[in-house]
This record gives C-alpha cells, sequence and structure tokens, in this order.
C-alpha cells in the first residue's frame, strides 16, 4: 500500500502561532490537500472519509509539533487526540441520499383451479368395510379394555 508524505498544522501553545509536523499516512489517496488543519475539525471532517480520519487519530499522540514562530516543540495528550475524535465526529452531517422508490408491486396470479378427481365409484354389491350397529352375529362379544 502507498503512503504520502502529510503535514499537520496545528496553533502553538505558547505563542498562538502555527505549529507543524510530519506524517506518513498508508493508502492516501488522490490530489487532496497533504495539509491537515488540526484546529478547522470540521472542514476536515467534512474533506475526509471515516477511517482516513480515525487513522489521523491514532497517529496523533505520537507526531512532534515544532512552532515556526518560537521553535517551541510538543506533542498532543491522548485526551487531546480523543477530544479531537469526538469534535471531528460531532461534526460529520449526515448523507442526504436520494430518496428510496419502494420496489414495484407485483401482482400474484394465481392459476386456475385444477378440478378435483371423483372418487371411483363403488358397486352396489361392495361390501361396508365397517358394519357400524349392524346386528352382532354369533357368539362374538367385543372386548372391553381393563
Amino acid at each position: 500500500m502507498a503512503t504520502r508524505v502529510i503535514h499537520l498544522r496545528r496553533h502553538c501553545p505558547r505563542c498562538g502561532s502555527m505549529a507543524l509536523a510530519e506524517a506518513k499516512m498508508p493508502g492516501f489517496p488522490g490530489p487532496r490537500p497533504s495539509v491537515f488543519d488540526l484546529d478547522d475539525l470540521g472542514r476536515l471532517a467534512a474533506q475526509h472519509s471515516l477511517g482516513m480520519l480515525l487513522a489521523l487519530v491514532e497517529l496523533l499522540p505520537y507526531k512532534l509539533f515544532e512552532c515556526t514562530r518560537c521553535g517551541y516543540r510538543f506533542r498532543l495528550t491522548n485526551e487531546t487526540a480523543k477530544d479531537m475524535a469526538v469534535a471531528m465526529l460531532a461534526a460529520l452531517q449526515p448523507v442526504a441520499g436520494e430518496r428510496l422508490r419502494p420496489p414495484p408491486r407485483t401482482r400474484l396470479t394465481i392459476p386456475p383451479a385444477r378440478p378435483v378427481p371423483k372418487p371411483p365409484s363403488v358397486p352396489a354389491d361392495a361390501m361396508p368395510l365397517h358394519q357400524g350397529s349392524q346386528a352382532q352375529t354369533g357368539d362374538w362379544e367385543p372386548e372391553g379394555l381393563d
């Protein structure tokens, strides 16, 4: 993955002038400006992707800033980097996409009902399977379940 040198800019806590630091960011895409102004977090959040912002926040505590006017050197603390991350996330605006159309409704076509086949006709002289309440013949008695 290609890396690109970027310049980080922040105000000096001693004199208020600009302090600069250099960093290498992996996968920094295209012709975007290579100067990141850490005092204007809203603009930074609007110009770059969330992944780029998170990578930037991860490397901030390790970078040494040097003031261009007084030569004061300083690093950002972890708490400052966390506060900057929260401010960048707060500056992000929701994406206003196109209004999504519902999918077109399709009518379900119900196939025509098939005719139900008639049961085979029973011959008149066939013996019924169950005699039901007809008279019982012989000495047969139904067993009781005890």
